[in-house]
């Protein structure tokens, strides 16, 4: 901790593993020259030695594991939501654009995300093509719609809590709550007026994805080859021997009986999507962060101060309360998980 803030975070094993010993990173958010620290072992796992004593052991002696996982919220912690509608996917996407759907079977990590799914589609004219890519269009458009519903709620703690603090001021320890309450209404004004892309035009780029079905299968490979070989087109020679040495390809998946065809990925309307959908939802998590980090720090400030001004318990306490809560229910495209481990099947509701 600081003077005027707090940071903290767990690593586990396979990120100390990592590193090799190397000295733990400090985010860069924790500005101030610290004026205390403290890193100790929290956990036990299986590299553990049965003679080192942890917290945890400690808690659960005393509490039970149904107290211990009670008490300190491992729910809330590890939890999250989806969307407001079902979804199958977490994220946008777990891959960098250099990667290529005919690469897939030389995934070892074994998850996706809706992005990688849509764009490894082949757009034939079929049912069953447009019914799954306006599926995952649907998916898409839902969970950054999300992200927005996210934002109206930490918008409405945060008026909220500038009620709670202006009906507390007889309360007031060192101009606290005036301040939280000030700083409040103008985050929610910071976070209105930056820039957001709309909903709206990512649904249309899914229209516009829609279109390309039964556009795309219609090149002949003979005719594709005989162009890659021409003067000036070297580029596309290249193209076309690296498509030759994919899996896909020698499978027949990319050409078959002389016809090309290849995935939504590779074709620019579907790229100006995945490019739209990125930049919203980083837009979202850049308001989201500062929505979050600030809640985090205001709740720290008030534990500080409980312990300065016992008379501020009931108060501070309370505040506690409505910061954790809001905390709580976390997003999961939200981010800032900082060493916490989101669960597979997580879902807090």
């Amino acid at each position: 901790r600081g003077k005027d803030e707090a940071y903290s975070r767990m690593w586990n094993v396979k990120d100390l593993g990592a590193w090799g010993g190397e000295h733990l990173p400090v985010e860069s958010k924790f500005t101030g020259t610290p004026e205390a620290a403290i890193v100790y072992a929290w956990g036990r796992d299986v590299m553990t030695p049965a003679t080192v004593l942890v917290p945890t052991d400690v808690l659960t002696d005393v509490w039970g594991i149904g107290g211990y996982l009670a008490t300190l919220d491992i729910e809330g912690i590890q939890g999250y939501r989806v969307a407001d509608e079902w979804t199958p996917f977490r994220q946008l996407t777990l891959h960098q654009r250099g990667w290529h759907p005919a690469l897939a079977h030389e995934e070892r990590g074994g998850e996706f995300g809706v992005l990688e799914a849509m764009g490894s589609v082949f757009p034939v004219d079929t049912g069953g093509v447009r019914s799954f890519v306006e599926h995952l269009g649907h998916d898409a458009v839902n969970i950054l719609s999300g992200l927005d519903n996210r934002i109206g709620e930490y918008e409405r703690f945060l008026g909220e809590l500038a009620d709670f603090c202006d009906a507390q001021q007889d309360e007031d320890r060192q101009g606290f709550l005036e301040a939280v309450g000030a700083q409040a209404g103008e985050l929610v004004e910071s976070g209105r007026s930056a820039r957001r892309t709309e909903i709206a035009d990512v649904d249309k780029a899914v229209r516009k994805v829609m279109s390309i079905i039964g556009t795309r299968d219609r090149l002949k490979l003979s005719v594709f080859k005989a162009f890659a070989s021409l003067p000036g087109n070297d580029e596309w020679a290249e193209t076309f021997e690296e498509f030759e040495s994919f899996l896909a390809a020698q499978e027949g998946r990319i050409w078959y009986n002389d016809t090309v065809r290849y995935e939504l990925w590779y074709d620019d309307n579907f790229s100006a999507f995945s490019r739209l959908c990125l930049r919203f939802q980083a837009e979202r998590q850049q308001i989201l962060s500062g929505y979050r980090t600030w809640t985090k720090r205001t709740r720290d400030r008030a534990a500080q101060l409980i312990i300065t001004e016992p008379e501020f318990k009931a108060v501070g306490e309370e505040l506690r309360r409505k910061t954790h809560a809001v905390l709580r229910d976390r997003y999961y495209l939200e981010g800032d998980w900082r060493g916490e481990t989101p669960l597979q099947t997580g879902a807090l509701k």
